[in-house]
């Protein structure tokens, strides 16, 4: 964001990463959402992300990233690789961003960020603390209108939202199931139940609907241009 621009709306991507949503990587990891819900979203992600273009006035991307590092000592890291095996190795394939997103955030860094997080929890140890009060800058949060879309929607989506509500204090937070997938539907819907019913997050099913309430643009064809 330039000194001259205020944020009216943050788009927060979770983990939407090869290893985690691509069909390449089916059962090469113990975090990946499966083939039925891996269709589902990433036919859904590609006709969303020919919609967007960049630079959006006054629209901020902040990607959160799983990103791990196989020689580290880190003990939540560890736990991680035994738990789900080892995935989203950095610099690897499966770390990148999915599709034309890894090219979308690369490009355009003056209004897209990318968070690594090596854990389930968000803010501790990584830079999205820091990132979300130089983006909020002096606006109330209250005039912000947040967005989120990503995998896990009953784990690490569930787990942001709840942090944007109750650590920065975000009251306009909007998730798109269409563009959220667990492992089962059944587990996304239970997600998208608890977010919607103890959070108060609005859900906004309808990627039109979505993309309009965060003030995104029609690409025109000119997705990175």
């Amino acid at each position: 964001m330039t000194e001259n621009q205020t944020t009216k709306s943050i788009l927060f991507t979770q983990c939407l990463q090869n290893d985690f949503i691509s069909e390449e990587q089916i059962g090469k990891n113990g975090i990946h959402i499966g083939e039925a819900e891996s269709k589902r979203l990433c036919g859904n992600l590609d006709r969303f992300l020919g919609m967007l273009k960049n630079p959006e006035r006054n629209v901020h991307f902040i990607h959160l990233r799983d990103w791990h590092d196989p020689t580290s000592r880190d003990p939540r890291e560890q736990v991680e690789m035994m738990t789900f095996k080892p995935h989203c190795i950095k610099n690897t394939v499966g770390s990148k961003l999915y599709g034309r997103l890894e090219e979308f955030a690369q490009k355009n860094v003056s209004t897209n960020t990318i968070v690594d997080s090596n854990a389930l929890n968000d803010v501790h140890g990584t830079t999205l603390e820091n990132v979300i009060k130089s983006v909020v800058g002096e606006s109330n949060p209250d005039s912000i209108s947040v967005g989120i879309i990503g995998v896990w929607t009953n784990v690490k989506v569930l787990f942001l939202s709840y942090e944007l509500a109750t650590r920065f204090n975000f009251t306009k937070i909007a998730v798109c199931p269409s563009l959220c997938a667990a492992d089962t539907i059944e587990h996304h819907k239970i997600g998208i139940d608890f977010m919607k019913g103890v959070l108060g997050v609005r859900v906004i099913d309808d990627i039109e609907q979505f993309r309009e309430y965060l003030g995104l643009h029609d690409a025109s064809r000119n997705f990175l241009a």
